[in-house]
């Protein structure tokens, strides 16, 4: 099959489910890594910009965001709930969700953070300092959503199904 992106007018359709799995898995490992290298280079002042991740993370951002934020995304869109009260909501399920995931991973000895060294954090899976930063991540994926719910996915069928349309009109005229 052979897709392509248009901008929906309508506005009410996203991307397949499969296709925003792999984007929010990818873009969370992608931002983890710009962060943890921002953060190394304001601690230490090193150029390298080196950041790091983990693959956990992919499956962490995939499906946290695809089934938990999308999910409330829309149930808090319907009901009409400003933007930073949303984004309230957001942190608190990024909050749950890290400390599940963390609890999870670290039974299995396999959990890549540890916030021990943190003032405020919980059992080291956890810190309330990263609140500003995650609520900043809220109003990211708050604009990224919106742009993600103008685009339409075509299947190529219906491509030169519409391009045929557009050539008979043309020819009308």
């Amino acid at each position: 099959r052979v897709y392509i992106l248009r901008l929906s007018r309508a506005g009410l359709k996203m991307l397949p489910g499969p296709f925003r799995l792999y984007f929010w898995g990818v873009h969370g490992i992608f931002a983890e890594i710009v962060f943890t290298s921002l953060w190394e280079f304001a601690v230490t002042g090193k150029w390298s910009l080196m950041g790091v991740s983990s693959m956990w993370s992919f499956l962490i951002y995939g499906f946290g965001t695809f089934y938990l934020a999308e999910y409330l995304h829309e149930l808090l869109y319907k009901l009409r709930v400003p933007l930073l009260v949303r984004c309230c909501a957001y942190v608190c399920v990024v909050y749950a969700w890290e400390l599940s995931c963390g609890a999870v991973l670290r039974y299995f000895d396999a959990c890549p953070w540890d916030y021990t060294p943190f003032e405020y954090d919980f059992m080291g899976l956890i810190t309330l300092e990263y609140a500003p930063l995650w609520f900043a991540a809220c109003l990211y994926f708050e604009f990224i959503i919106s742009k993600m719910k103008q685009l339409e996915v075509i299947p190529k069928w219906k491509q030169l199904t519409m391009q045929h349309n557009a050539t008979s009109e043309n020819k009308q005229d």
